[in-house]
């Protein structure tokens, strides 16, 4: 016996227990046997759409921000954006100014 033939005799025992008295008759929506969503489903789905759709944005723009943010810090470790000479020593931050003593400069 498959499962489609399990579900139906399933239906015919509760059925015939119904009938004869021997079980509570189970309720159930036409709305709920063919699928049909009702009003306060389809809002409730609308809701959670836009729930859904407000924290994927929120996590985009934090995303973007962290981005920004490692690139700045990037730009920093190499001397920043307006060209400065020097790099960046990861270990203790300091800068290394070789590139600008090579120029003659005094520091």
């Amino acid at each position: 016996m498959d499962d489609f033939e399990k579900r139906w005799a399933r239906l015919r025992d509760q059925l015939g227990a119904e009938a004869r008295g021997e079980a509570q008759p189970r309720l159930c929506s036409q709305r709920t046997l063919f699928g049909i969503k009702s009003s306060v489903e389809a809002a409730i789905d609308q809701v959670t759409a836009e729930q859904e759709e407000r924290a994927q944005r929120k996590l985009e723009a934090e995303r973007q921000r962290r981005r920004e943010a490692a690139g700045a810090r990037g730009a920093e470790a190499r001397g920043g954006a307006d060209g400065l000479a020097g790099t960046a020593n990861a270990a203790d931050g300091t800068v290394d100014a070789s590139a600008d003593a090579a120029d003659g400069e005094d520091l």
